[in-house]
């Protein structure tokens, strides 16, 4: 499933948006193309440039949750 989300869809006269029933969304249901499904199914990306790493470590995580006693004044 793909969403898209855009404005410029309704205004968009070649596009016929179909009403959901209950909530009166307006959407439109169409199947992949071909070419979009092959691409899809296998995709082809120089990956050999790329650098896939975690993320830089977090240092506002508080490493002390312990709760502090209460002040006497």
């Amino acid at each position: 499933m793909v969403f898209l989300k855009s404005k410029s869809f309704q205004d968009n006269e070649d596009i016929k948006l179909e009403e959901e029933y209950w909530y009166k969304t307006k959407h439109n249901v169409e199947q992949f193309s071909p070419e979009l499904l092959q691409k899809m199914q296998s995709p082809n990306v120089d990956v050999s440039d790329k650098k896939l790493d975690l993320p830089l470590e977090n240092t506002l995580i508080p490493e002390n949750l312990e709760v502090l006693p209460k002040d006497a004044q």
